[in-house]
């Protein structure tokens, strides 16, 4: 064999013997080869312990025979971005389930709007918007509270209207039940106020979102 190949391959051995991640894992040898990774100078403490906790508690799950502590953790690292990736999926889940619990609650809708407009001779210096809604109970037990909110779209779908806000805290909702009111709102009489004026009411959109439903029995959603 060549003898500068052969100084070569002994220096790589020296190199990779010198290098904790670079050996084999033995079951035998771990402790002394995890107090080796932590003393390694160049690897961040985070790797380190990634590295720590998944041989202290998955060498029984998981085959490790013929692999170095560098693939080793490797493997790790993708399980940990899996499982963090899951959980983060599983939170979105929750908070989607959460949101259609509460809108499948309720069935909320505007039958009707007015613009009534400011009257200086009547005392009314301001111009609302009024609307006619009804909210049917979907559920088997009596409300007392709600607060929702909507926005408004015309028939292009553009937004005309937001920020109506509707707290409703005065009457009871029978379980099944539905109850008709009137809110109004003050006109601030800009550009996305006369659009609103002036549409079809019949081409209206009205989008809700409900922020939170209290019932009698004293349970909540939100």
């Amino acid at each position: 064999m060549n003898k500068n190949f052969t100084i070569f391959l002994f220096s790589f051995a020296l190199i990779s013997c010198s290098n904790p991640l670079e050996r084999e894992y033995n079951a035998i040898n771990l402790d002394r080869d995890i107090i080796a990774i932590e003393k390694i100078e160049n690897m961040n403490q985070e790797d380190k312990n990634i590295l720590k906790e998944w041989l202290r508690n998955s060498n029984l799950k998981h085959d490790l025979t013929g692999k170095t502590y560098h693939q080793i953790l490797e493997d790790a690292k993708k399980f940990a971005e899996m499982d963090e990736q899951f959980l983060q999926d599983k939170i979105n889940n929750d908070d989607e389930n959460e949101e259609d619990k509460v809108n499948k609650a309720l069935n909320i809708s505007i039958n009707d709007y007015n613009h009534k407009p400011a009257n200086i001779n009547d005392y009314q210096f301001n111009s609302y918007h009024i609307f006619k809604y009804t909210i049917h109970n979907n559920s088997d037990k009596e409300i007392k509270a709600i607060k929702f909110g909507f926005h408004i779209y015309n028939a292009l779908g553009d937004e005309i209207g937001d920020g109506y806000m509707k707290s409703f805290t005065d009457k009871r909702i029978k379980p099944y039940g539905t109850y008709k009111g009137t809110m109004s709102f003050n006109a601030e009489n800009d550009i996305n106020d006369l659009k609103l004026v002036n549409s079809n009411f019949d081409d209206l959109i009205f989008n809700f979102t409900v922020n939170k439903i209290v019932y009698t029995d004293g349970t909540e959603l939100m």
